[in-house]
């Protein structure tokens, strides 16, 4: 447990590094413990929660810092750091109730790959102001997430589960839900709602029993 917190604290150290090449590979490294089968994940992951919260409060200043800009542009060195953090979150396997709010996870692939065991678990996770333009959440299971007055403008939601989740006021501007579970999801005050998954919306906004989008 020593050496797992010694690594910890150093590679935590390593992200606010002058040097690209190494805030890169400690980003990368941050992986390492969600693994179980590497010595810093282990069975019992110990800084699984830790590293999750580390990578969240990183996304978090790296949006606010993009939406101080004018021009809203970053560097290449900027956006691969923000997405090798970003993707890594995949790694934890459950982010349940999860705090990342106002995370900036722009082009981050969370969803499930070819040979995953399972999916992202997202369930309850509060993703407030986060902006997830063109990101995939591809299969997830997010019942009851909160995505309110999220950037969601081409996020994949393709068959992911949805149920009881939260869209209020989120920008949905073609993002893709083909497949997706959306009984009890709430869209009230949505923006840019694709036209097939507002066909399976009662009067207030609210996915319909048993809600598929075809």
């Amino acid at each position: 447990m020593t050496s797992v917190g010694a690594a910890f604290n150093a590679t935590v150290e390593s992200l606010a590094s002058n040097s690209e090449i190494e805030r890169m590979a400690a980003a990368v490294l941050l992986r390492r413990f969600f693994e179980r089968g590497t010595e810093q994940g282990g069975r019992r992951r110990p800084y699984k929660h830790e590293t999750v919260e580390v990578i969240a409060a990183i996304l978090r200043k790296l949006q606010d810092e993009r939406s101080r800009k004018a021009d809203k542009e970053e560097s290449e060195d900027e956006r691969v750091f923000q997405k090798a953090l970003a993707d890594g979150l995949r790694y934890a396997g459950s982010l349940r109730s999860a705090d990342l709010q106002r995370c900036d996870l722009h082009n981050a692939y969370l969803g499930r790959r070819k040979g995953d065991r399972r999916a992202l678990r997202l369930s309850y996770a509060d993703l407030y102001l986060a902006d997830c333009t063109e990101a995939s959440f591809r299969e997830v299971v997010a019942k009851g997430a909160v995505f309110y007055n999220a950037t969601l403008e081409r996020t994949v939601f393709i068959d992911a589960k949805l149920n009881g989740a939260d869209f209020r006021r989120a920008r949905l501007t073609d993002a893709k839900f083909s497949g997706a579970c959306i009984e009890g999801a709430q869209f009230a005050d949505a923006e840019g709602i694709p036209a097939e998954v507002s066909a399976l919306l009662d009067g207030n906004q609210t996915g319909m029993r048993r809600a598929k989008v075809g």
